[in-house]
C-alpha cells in the first residue's frame, strides 16, 4: 500500500466510524431526519436484547489490524451514550490464540457477558462464531473468517466497504467474502445484506445495454487470483454463463511465477493433470468437509490399514459437512454500494 493509497485508507477508516457513531447518537432522537444505510442497521442493532437472545450481528471485515483501532473508536462512543448493555462490540484478530473469541467478547464486553451468563445459567461457550447466535453485536474481524467458517443466522448485515472500497484485486478474493454470507439456512431465512463500495459495486455487477441485453462480463473482467496476469480484453470472449463458464479465463489469462501451473503448457499432458482435481459447488454447502474427508481417505491409503483401528472414520463424525447440503438454498444477495 502505497503514501497515498494509505491516507485514502485512514479517510475511509474514519469516515465508517463517523458513520456508525452518528447513526448511535440518532437514537436518542424519536424521527431521524435522514434515515441512511447505517442508520437502519443501526436501529435493528439495538431493537434485540442479550438476555432474550434476539438480537442481530453486523459484521466488518478489515484487511489489517486498524479493526483494533475501530472496535476501541466505537467502545467509546458507546460508553458515552450509555449503550454498554445493549450490545457487543467484539474484534477477533488473526493471532488472539486458541480462546481468541471467548475472550474477544467477555474482555471489553463485561456487561454483556454477565448477561449472557445469567441467559445461559452458566458460562457461555463461545468456540465459533455461530456461537455467537441472537447476540446483538458488531463482530469486526482481522484477517479472521475463513474458509470452512460459519456465521450464525442472526448475521443481518455484512459491512465489506473497507475491505472492497474500490474494485477488488481478484475474484477469488471477492467471491471468498461474499460467500461467506451464505449460512446453512432454511428456505425461510434471508441472507444478509451485504454493502460494499461503489467500485466494487461497479466491477462486478451485471449492466444491461440500450437494447436491454445483459453485459455478462461482469466479474469476469476481475483478475481470477493475484499470480495471473491479463492477456487480452477478456470482453473479446464473453462467456456463456458468467458465474460457471472459465472459457474467457483459459484465453485471456496466463499464470505468473509461483503459480502451480505456471510452465505448464511446456509439460506433457499438464491440462490433463492426474494430481489436481476441482472441488466445485454453491456457497456454505460442505466443501470443506468434503476436502477434508478426501484428506483422510488418501492418509488412510497411504498409511494403510494397519493403524486403522487407531483412528475413528470421518464419515462418522461432523467435519464441517452439511447433512442437509441437497436442499440448500442460495438466493440472491442484497448489495448495496455506498
Amino acid at each position: 500500500m502505497d503514501y497515498v493509497q494509505a491516507l485514502a485508507y485512514v479517510r475511509l477508516q474514519g469516515d465508517t466510524v463517523t458513520e456508525y457513531a452518528q447513526a448511535l447518537e440518532k437514537m436518542g432522537v424519536k424521527k431521524p431526519s435522514d434515515e441512511n444505510h447505517c442508520v437502519k442497521m443501526v436501529k435493528d442493532l439495538l431493537e434485540g436484547t442479550v438476555l432474550e437472545g434476539n438480537g442481530c450481528m453486523i459484521l466488518l471485515r478489515q484487511p489489517e489490524r486498524t479493526g483494533l483501532i475501530i472496535g476501541e473508536k466505537l467502545r467509546q462512543v458507546r460508553a458515552r451514550l450509555g449503550l454498554q448493555r445493549k450490545f457487543a462490540i467484539i474484534t477477533d484478530i488473526v493471532d488472539g490464540g486458541d480462546a481468541s473469541l471467548a475472550v474477544a467478547v467477555r474482555d471489553p464486553n463485561p456487561e454483556i457477558y454477565e448477561d449472557m451468563r445469567k441467559r445461559a445459567g452458566k458460562e457461555p461457550v463461545l468456540e465459533t462464531y455461530e456461537d455467537l447466535e441472537g447476540l446483538p453485536c458488531i463482530l469486526i474481524l482481522c484477517q479472521k473468517g475463513k474458509m470452512g467458517d460459519s456465521f450464525p443466522t442472526s448475521l443481518k448485515y455484512y459491512d465489506l466497504r473497507l475491505r472492497y472500497s474500490s474494485e477488488p484485486s481478484s475474484r477469488a478474493a471477492v467471491e471468498q467474502d461474499l460467500g461467506r454470507a451464505f449460512g446453512y439456512c432454511d428456505k425461510e431465512k434471508a441472507p444478509p445484506i451485504i454493502l460494499v463500495g461503489t467500485g466494487c459495486m461497479q466491477r462486478i455487477k451485471i449492466r444491461e445495454n440500450v437494447r436491454g441485453k445483459s453485459n455478462k462480463i461482469g466479474i469476469c473482467s476481475v483478475h481470477p487470483d493475484m499470480k495471473m496476469e491479463c492477456v487480452c480484453n477478456p470482453k473479446k470472449y464473453p462467456p456463456e454463463d458468467q458465474h460457471f463458464d472459465t472459457k474467457v479465463y483459459r484465453a485471456c489469462w496466463q499464470t505468473k511465477r509461483g503459480h502451480f501451473d505456471y510452465g505448464g503448457k511446456d509439460k506433457p499432458r499438464w491440462i490433463d493433470n492426474p494430481r489436481r482435481f476441482l472441488l466445485f459447488g454453491l456457497p456454505q454447502i460442505g466443501k470443506t468437509g468434503a476436502y477434508l474427508h478426501l484428506l483422510y481417505l488418501l492418509w488412510k491409503a497411504v498409511k494403510g490399514s494397519t493403524e486403522e483401528e487407531n483412528v475413528s472414520d470421518c464419515a462418522d463424525t461432523d467435519i464441517g459437512t452439511d447433512s442437509d447440503s441437497s436442499d440448500a438454498e442460495t438466493e440472491d444477495l442484497s448489495l448495496i454500494h455506498i
